[in-house]
């Protein structure tokens, strides 16, 4: 994932995972997002907590903008989402503008559909798009993914 993201610095990607947890993003998400943020360091990733989110609208529709738009905002963008059953985030976003989506192993069969199903839903066709032009092809992987530094 870090290796697709150092050469693709404006993609915006859709990271799943399930973690039970009593607070948006628990210790071993952080250690991975540190290690993003270590990483990749310029243009510095702008990293968005859906599940944190969903309560504030002004917050979720500001972060929806940035990611939907990679020419107003070129910096890696991306959502993380909790798939856990009991999670929010789950349900209700479409994220067209995905390149990547990234579903920990970890996620029920459902859940790792309905996670992909983000990237992958059906979406207008805009009035630039040339007759027989196709919209930008879509990476949807599931992995194991190291908490671990």
């Amino acid at each position: 994932m870090l290796t697709f993201l150092r050469s693709n610095l404006v993609c915006p990607v859709l990271l799943c995972f399930a973690v039970f947890c009593t607070v948006a993003i628990p210790g071993n998400v952080q250690v991975l997002l540190s290690r993003i943020r270590n990483e990749i360091p310029n243009p510095q990733p702008n990293i968005t907590d859906v599940e944190a989110s969903s309560t504030n609208y002004e917050k979720m529709a500001l972060a929806k903008a940035r990611f939907d738009d990679a020419v107003k905002h070129p910096s890696p963008q991306i959502f993380l989402m909790n798939t856990i059953n009991r999670s929010n985030s789950v349900q209700g976003l479409d994220l067209h503008a995905t390149d990547l989506t990234i579903v920990s192993s970890e996620c029920s069969l459902p859940i790792q559909r309905q996670a992909a199903g983000r990237s992958l839903r059906m979406q207008p066709r805009p009035a630039s798009m040339q007759a027989g032009e196709t919209f930008p092809a879509k990476r949807i992987v599931i992995l194991e993914i190291d908490f671990r530094m």
